[in-house]
């Protein structure tokens, strides 16, 4: 991202950048919408597939409070937050990129984190201001339909 600001401010041009947080991103990974992406999107299947489908719809959790246990409870959504869960979720998110790309405007993802990039002249820069209003307001479509939230309080138009 670094990168982009000084190449577009080389060019004495402005640069917008959107800043999207995702609230509890990996706790709200549907697994079956996940089996579903991973079978038909990334072409996962046999016997990879049947290892992803254990390591994500075998899952249980206790609930301890006080020295006081409850469960186990059946876990339907959420993917561990270590590397094979953050492989999961970008998984889950792939379709991200191409809606930005769709866009024409450059993009970092990187697990929960999405970074939106425009660069332009100042005479553009309302557009361009529209452009990135746009893109986020499909992303907060998408997200919808995952259930992934957009968190707005700590989204950023810098």
């Amino acid at each position: 991202m670094h990168n982009e600001i000084v190449k577009t401010v080389n060019s004495d041009d402005v640069c917008t950048v959107v800043l999207l947080d995702l609230s509890a991103a990996f706790d709200t990974v549907d697994h079956q919408i996940l089996l579903q992406i991973l079978n038909k999107r990334l072409a996962v299947e046999a016997g990879a597939m049947d290892w992803c489908q254990s390591y994500v719809c075998q899952r249980s959790q206790t609930l301890c409070v006080n020295g006081q246990s409850a469960g186990p409870y059946s876990v339907d959504c959420s993917v561990p937050q270590g590397s094979v869960g953050a492989m999961k979720f970008i998984g889950y998110t792939e379709e991200l990129a191409d809606m930005i790309h769709s866009q024409h405007l450059i993009y970092h993802l990187y697990a929960d984190d999405t970074q939106v990039i425009a660069s332009t002249t100042m005479a553009h820069d309302e557009l361009t201001v529209d452009r990135l209003q746009q893109c986020v307001t499909e992303i907060h479509r998408w997200c919808s339909s995952r259930p992934l939230q957009m968190n707005p309080h700590k989204s950023e138009l810098i």
